[in-house]
Parts: structure tokens; C-alpha cells; sequence
């Protein structure tokens, strides 16, 4: 009988795998010969999951997740860290661009960024603090939305959908359309601009933690 971590090794060679792989990767422009490592990695936290007795409800769910959060761990590794974004690589591309947040996530003190998110003046927006430490808990810290939490469909990058939870559970209702409705072009446009405050403050936050903090 497979078990789950089977399933997932399985899916891992299956051509959707293989992209999931590939994509993983170059999201943080790590080098292509890191898959075995990275394969490796996900597959032993597979083997963690069924060991403990969690089920995975969803392999390719779980194991695209998990791809980018040990992609992650191998690009704060002694080997993947000459890739490292610098901060003067974080400018304002990186806050509309969700490839460039992927590579500002894997250059963060997530400790020290939520100290400083939290820290931040009343004026930065309380929905918008309250999202980011939410983005970074659903992005980087595995953690899943519940079942009523929206999330985005056709083709969306993973760090959208924890764009969406973070919005969602800061109570940016008005974000999304009433349940069984879709999107209108004004609700779409309302999400974005949001999202585009999330953003801001996450690269605010760790511009804080490179010294860069304006004074003006």
C-alpha cells in the first residue's frame, strides 16, 4: 500500500513535478543541479509527515508548498547564499513584481521582520501590518488557510494565494466578491492595490533590517 510520502516521491517525477521543480528553483534563480537536493529534502519532510500520522489531503497541494519552502532553506545555505538578493536589488520592481518577492522572502530575518512590522506607526495601517505578518505566516511558515479563506484559481502563483489569506483574515472583505459571485473588474483592481500596501510594507520592513531606514 503507498503511503503519502510515496505519493508525493511519485508526483515529484510526474511532469507537473518536474515543472513544480524547475519553477521552485528559478523563482529564487537558484541553480538547476539543486533538484536532487531539493527532491531530497521535500521528500524527507514527506517521510516526517508519516512518521507523525498527519495525512497530506492534497499532494500537489502540499508538495508545491513544500518545494518553496525548502527551495527556500537551500538558498539560505552556505551554497545557495551567494544568490541572495541585496538590498540595493530591492527597489520598486520588487513590490509589483511576485517573482521579486519570492527573492526578497528568501533574503528575510522573518524574526526580525515581524518585530518591526509590529513596531511599525499606526498611520502604516493596522489591516496592512496584520496582513503582511498573515502573508508571511501562509508563504513562508506552511501554514494553511481554513476552508473559508478565497483563493485564487487559473494559473495563480503560489504567493498570490497568501496574498489573498492575508487579506481575508485582516478583514479586506471588500476585496473579494460575495460568496457564489464572481470578481468584477472594480473588486480585482481594489485587491491589487491592496496587495501592492502588503508588499510595501513587507519591503519597508526589510529595508528596516538592512539600515536603510529614511528618516525624512
Amino acid at each position: 500500500m503507498l503511503t503519502d510520502a510515496d505519493r508525493v516521491a511519485l508526483w515529484l517525477v510526474s511532469s507537473d513535478g518536474m515543472m513544480a521543480i524547475a519553477r521552485a528553483l528559478e523563482q529564487l534563480r537558484l541553480p538547476a543541479s539543486f533538484d536532487s537536493d531539493l527532491v531530497g529534502m521535500v521528500v524527507h519532510a514527506a517521510d516526517r509527515m508519516v512518521a507523525r500520522g498527519d495525512a497530506i489531503e492534497s499532494i500537489p497541494g502540499w508538495t508545491k508548498r513544500t518545494l518553496r519552502l525548502r527551495a527556500i532553506d537551500l538558498m539560505k545555505s552556505p551554497r545557495g547564499r551567494p544568490a541572495l538578493v541585496r538590498p540595493e536589488d530591492v527597489d520598486s520592481p520588487s513590490v509589483t513584481d511576485t517573482d521579486g518577492s519570492a527573492e526578497l522572502l528568501a533574503a528575510m530575518d522573518l524574526d526580525e521582520i515581524r518585530r518591526l512590522i509590529g513596531r511599525m506607526p499606526g498611520d502604516t495601517g493596522a489591516w496592512s501590518r496584520s496582513a503582511s505578518l498573515t502573508y508571511l505566516s501562509v508563504a513562508l511558515d506552511g501554514c494553511f488557510p481554513g476552508v473559508s479563506c478565497p483563493a485564487p484559481i487559473g494559473g495563480a502563483d503560489e504567493f498570490d494565494a497568501a496574498h489573498w489569506a492575508g487579506l481575508h483574515y485582516a478583514d479586506q472583505r471588500q476585496c473579494f466578491a460575495p460568496f457564489g459571485e464572481s470578481d468584477d473588474n472594480t473588486i480585482r483592481q481594489r485587491r491589487k492595490r491592496r496587495i501592492d500596501d502588503v508588499r510595501k510594507v513587507l519591503v519597508e520592513a526589510y529595508r528596516s533590517t538592512q539600515g536603510e531606514v529614511d528618516d525624512g
